[in-house]
């Protein structure tokens, strides 16, 4: 009698482990290997209704303006020696900024469409990478951010060493902001001034736990734990190392941590453990009404500003502390500029002042040794405030002597929008100077 007890309870147990082997292999075909495409649980259709015709406008315009443009590939290989792609714009600005979008679960490149263009309209090189298992990249399976951190620490090496950045950003949404934030636990080079995450979860495995529970009413334990393992024998990880709040702890630099208020694929509270673990300098924006990486369409324009302000934080940028520059006499014209170097005819009457979109004709002068000034001329626009850079004028080489000045230059000058301009002067590539502006209706 006993023996058939044995006999019978060892065929359970056997069914039992065999039976937890098939649906953990299924959650990992689901969830982790490559190419499945599953319906993650999502908001309803009433949370993200609330975008402006403004916003709307933003969007569409910064999402036709991507699909115009020539995007170089670049690619590297991974320390397990797989093959990744990544979609690249270079700024017409060489100024050392660039950024590196990181894009969501099951998703590629593209999907960063509508902040490409506010990035590059701050003159920044953007870096758009397809994750390992995702879009153009090899790898077979999906790292939740996790390998997929030592993949941007190389990225990072290229945007340094082949195109020279100087001022690097992360920015990531979904598991992609959760990748930047694994990241941020690294060994971090200087160049990378701050780390921007958009809906991140805290661990693989909470997040796992709570598709589990949304999407088939299910348990995580044991189901979650067999799936784990199996995805240590197949991909190399444990959901439990994979955590973005373990690694936030070590992170040094400036973070802004963003989440909608109504997410419920990764839920709120997430982002809230996340800050309180997080070192560094730290902000926290929770976005009302918006869902899983909804908050740059429901409040587009403050999403926008907040950003700069933290763009502008990071690179100790104080638009309050950037005058104008002062006026000056040179042979009986009044200019503004750094007297002794640089200048133009300038006296802030209508007939000279920057009003938005309205070209006015410059007379700029220099004072300089003759290597100085030999070379092409170009005048790099920044916006103190909003952090918009632009091409605003380029010429040929230098006049000669005028008005006292060793050269002199004319130019035909318009800036986009109001507020205060830092003019940029470059001569052969160098900068020689630079003017500050109002620009104003």
């Amino acid at each position: 009698m006993k023996k058939k007890i044995g006999i019978s309870l060892g065929a359970i147990v056997g069914v039992l482990v065999i039976g937890l082997l098939v649906a953990g292999n299924y959650f990992y075909s689901e969830g982790i290997k490559r190419g499945t495409d599953i319906e993650l649980h999502s908001e309803p259709a009433s949370v993200n209704a609330l975008a402006s015709e403004t916003a709307l406008s933003i969007l569409e315009e910064a999402e036709k303006w991507y699909a115009d443009q020539e995007k170089e590939v670049l690619e590297i290989t991974s320390y397990d020696n797989l093959l990744l792609k990544a979609g690249f714009l270079e700024n017409d600005l060489d100024n050392g900024k660039a950024v590196i979008l990181a894009h969501g679960y099951r998703g590629k490149h593209d999907d960063m469409d509508d902040l490409v263009k506010f990035y590059y309209d701050r003159g920044f090189d953007v870096l758009m990478p397809d994750a390992r298992g995702h879009g153009e990249s090899e790898g077979d399976y999906i790292g939740y951010g996790w390998h997929d951190r030592l993949d941007y620490l190389k990225w990072i090496d290229l945007l340094i060493e082949q195109y020279g950045a100087e001022h690097i950003f992360l920015h990531g949404n979904s598991m992609g902001a959760s990748l930047v934030l694994m990241t941020s636990g690294e060994d971090l080079p200087g160049e990378v001034k701050g780390i921007i995450a958009d809906s991140g979860y805290t661990t693989v495995k909470e997040e796992l736990r709570h598709q589990l529970k949304y999407l088939y009413h299910l348990p995580s334990f044991p189901i979650l734990d067999v799936t784990s393992v199996i995805t240590k024998v197949r991909a190399g990880y444990y959901f439990g190392e994979a955590s973005a709040i373990d690694q936030v702890k070590n992170n040094t630099k400036p973070l802004f941590i963003i989440h909608g208020d109504a997410d419920e694929l990764v839920p709120t509270q997430m982002a809230h453990e996340l800050y309180e673990a997080a070192g560094g300098d730290k902000e926290l924006w929770i976005v009302p009404n918006a869902g899983h990486t909804k908050a740059y369409s429901v409040a587009t324009e403050e999403f926008q500003s907040r950003l700069q302000q933290f763009i502008n934080k990071a690179l100790e940028v104080n638009p309050n502390e950037v005058e104008v520059s002062s006026l000056f006499e040179a042979n009986n014209y009044t200019m503004i500029g750094e007297e002794g170097r640089i200048g133009f005819i300038y006296d802030g009457t209508d007939v000279t002042r920057f009003i938005p979109n309205q070209a006015q004709k410059y007379m700029w002068h220099f004072w300089g040794e003759p290597d100085e000034l030999d070379g092409e001329f170009q005048v790099i626009g920044k916006n103190v405030s909003s952090g918009e850079e632009l091409l605003v004028f380029e010429a040929g080489t230098l006049g000669g002597s005028n008005n006292g000045a060793d050269a002199h230059l004319p130019s035909s000058m318009s800036l986009p929008s109001e507020g205060v301009w830092e003019l940029q002067v470059y001569v052969g590539g160098d900068l020689f100077g630079t003017v500050v502006v109002e620009c104003r209706n």
